[in-house]
């Protein structure tokens, strides 16, 4: 199956992106628009369509391993768009990313039309670019399936192009698991970068790429990525290493290990995540063919001794050692039947190991290196282990090659665990993965000896078991939830009485005010002039500017309806909001939804806030008062300082 060409059916008008909020979403989106020919109209009205349409999403559920709606019919258009946006969203799911707001499609009143379908994708906080291709997938498969239905070629083609969107977003976007753990925490975020987000707002907020923040030392960070000087860095601290040397020749690397003996381990020295780490090597010519291999990847070579013991990873964070798990290499266990191919198999069918949602650990790999492990133990694929009998496939015990982790927390020796925040402070790192060589972890180094053999500056906290170190990163790191008081007021945008009124309230607290309207974006703090920012500035783009400025500890958003349509509103939540004049749908509904603490709308605006009342949540005061040019302004209005809930 190949993508093809169908605008005979189709035809592409626009393509919006909407960074901000709107129409009560809780992320950015993008809006396409698309107009369905007479040729597609037709087909889709056809009975053999719709059962077509039907295999397709049975197909679909079963190829990513995602629920879909089960008893939605396609009949018409707008059940198929419908099934199309379901499709749409198990992709994001099947990429990682649990929070999204539903594909939302807006129909023409009629078929046929000139007037495009508008649907509006969600966006959560990665590359739109990814967004796209996702949906233009889910479109060129479906149309390709109702041309022909083809179940082995769709599953071919839908993995391929899975795979190089789960590639794109592992290396153009933030971490999913720690947007997940934002959103469990009602947490905002603002992307900086594709990589890098900001979490919070104004003086609360914190920046992460990865597990790196905006006070990861980059001195500290260089020194642990360069394996040679970490190791000279551990031992100047008076910390067990591996002995080790770096080297560019091949022959020098025959020299250390003729000096030290065999086995020994090779690595690039400034690589880290476990690529072209080579270990347990018994012989000249296996560590020749192991040095060309890591070489190639990084023409500086680390050499060291094997040092004999299990495999651990230790997170440490502020000093303390959060999780610990051993490392289980890449393997399989007998069960006294199977070939070893076979249970190869079985292992890689599972729901951890298979694409998809669930997918937790890398399927294992029957390649050269798993060939050469299985030959050390005088075995092949073929090979029928014994019952329990555990079959290693790799010489390493790294989760990036197929290895399992194994949680330990609990087991770790009181000596061990100060072993492990000593490395890291050797280094400065407030957040590090110490891996250590040690025997038993339950037992004490000093005791069992030991050795460290890494430690990882911008440590990967894993997925298998230890998704809530996310959530737990991300408290130690953002004030509460993140979120500062903010005010936004609807109405004319010239008329800033009230504005002027709530923001001299909010400073007398103690606050700098972050203020924006339709003149300018301005700072306001006590018995100091008004710092003037910028002037004539977009809303989205003024909001962002105070949003992600270290020095605002409250904000106050004053804007009409024409100014935050186009883009949206900068913060999906506020705690106040007040309007003075009637706004038009979709921004009605997303202001009522956003607002957090308290509703204030003229009187005069009673009949038509009835509507919108219900979608307030229970926490939230709603009050009618007059709100005309010339009135005072209540002081509920003014929010409390600390984070909105």
């Amino acid at each position: 199956m190949t993508a093809k060409n169908f605008s005979h059916w189709l035809k592409a008008t626009h393509k919006t992106s909407i960074p901000g909020y709107l129409d009560g979403r809780r992320q950015p989106s993008l809006e396409l628009g698309m107009v369905l020919l007479p040729a597609l109209i037709q087909h889709l009205e056809n009975s053999a369509t719709h059962t077509r349409a039907q295999d397709f999403m049975t197909h679909w559920r079963r190829i990513l391993a995602v629920a879909t709606p089960q008893d939605e019919t396609i009949h018409d258009p707008a059940s198929w768009f419908n099934a199309l946006g379901n499709c749409f969203d198990a992709c994001l799911h099947f990429l990682g990313f649990r929070y999204r707001d539903p594909v939302r499609v807006i129909l023409p009143p009629q078929w046929p039309s000139d007037t495009p379908v508008r649907i509006c994708l969600p966006v959560p906080f990665i590359p739109t670019g990814i967004v796209l291709d996702c949906w233009q997938l889910v479109l060129a498969a479906n149309l390709q399936w109702l041309q022909q239905p083809l179940p082995a070629e769709l599953q071919r083609f839908v993995f391929t192009k899975l795979e190089n969107l789960r590639q794109r977003v592992r290396s153009q976007s933030a971490h999913p698991l720690f947007i997940s753990a934002a959103h469990d925490q009602n947490m905002p975020i603002i992307p900086i970068t594709a990589k890098a987000l900001q979490y919070g707002h104004g003086q609360h907020a914190r920046w992460f790429e990865h597990t790196f923040t905006a006070a990861t030392p980059n001195l500290c960070v260089r020194l642990a990525r360069d394996k040679a000087a970490t190791t000279h860095r551990l031992r100047q601290a008076g910390l067990p290493t591996t002995v080790n040397q770096a080297t560019t020749e091949v022959t020098q690397a025959l020299r250390f290990a003729e000096r030290v003996g065999y086995p020994v381990v090779v690595k690039p020295l400034g690589k880290d995540g476990g690529a072209g780490v080579q270990a347990n090597l018994t012989s000249a010519k296996m560590l020749r063919q192991a040095y060309a291999a890591t070489a190639a990847i990084d023409p500086h070579v680390l050499v060291e001794q094997h040092v004999k013991g299990k495999d651990y990873r230790l997170t440490v964070l502020d000093g303390e050692v959060i999780w610990a798990v051993e490392r289980v290499p890449a393997g399989v266990y007998g069960d006294g039947k199977q070939t070893i191919l076979a249970l190869i198999q079985q292992e890689n069918s599972t729901p951890e190991r298979r694409p998809g949602p669930t997918q937790t650990l890398k399927p294992l790999q029957l390649n050269d290196a798993a060939k050469s492990c299985l030959q050390q133990q005088q075995l092949t694929p073929q090979s029928v282990p014994d019952k329990g009998q555990f079959v290693r496939l790799s010489s390493i015990a790294n989760i990036a090659t197929g290895g399992r982790p194994q949680v330990v927390s609990e087991q770790v020796h009181p000596d061990n665990r100060q072993l492990a925040t000593r490395a890291a402070a050797a280094l400065r790192l407030d957040l590090a993965g110490v891996d250590l060589l040690i025997p038993d972890i339950s037992v004490s180094w000093r005791d069992s000896g030991a050795a460290i053999c890494e430690v990882n500056a911008q440590p990967d906290l894993g997925s298998t078991t230890a998704v809530h170190l996310y959530e737990h990163v991300l408290r130690a790191r953002v004030n509460g939830n993140g979120r500062i008081p903010i005010s936004l007021v609807v109405g004319d945008a010239h008329h800033d009485a009230l504005t002027k009124q709530l923001m001299q309230a909010t400073v007398a607290l103690g606050h700098t005010v972050g203020l924006c309207n339709a003149n300018q974006v301005s700072l306001h703090r006590a018995e100091r002039t008004p710092e003037i920012l910028a002037t004539q500035c977009p809303l989205y783009q003024a909001g962002q500017l105070l949003l992600t400025s270290a020095e605002v500890s409250a904000m106050i958003c004053h804007c009409d309806a024409k100014m935050a349509i186009p883009h949206g509103l900068p913060m999906d939540q506020y705690a106040t909001l007040i309007i003075t004049e009637k706004v038009p749908e979709p921004l009605a509904t997303t202001l009522f939804k956003g607002a957090q603490q308290q509703v204030m709308v003229d009187a005069a605006l009673a009949d038509w806030a009835t509507t919108y009342r219900k979608l307030l949540n229970k926490d939230c005061r709603y009050t009618e008062v007059a709100l005309g040019k010339g009135c005072t302004l209540p002081s509920v209005a003014v929010p409390s300082m600390g984070n909105t809930p």
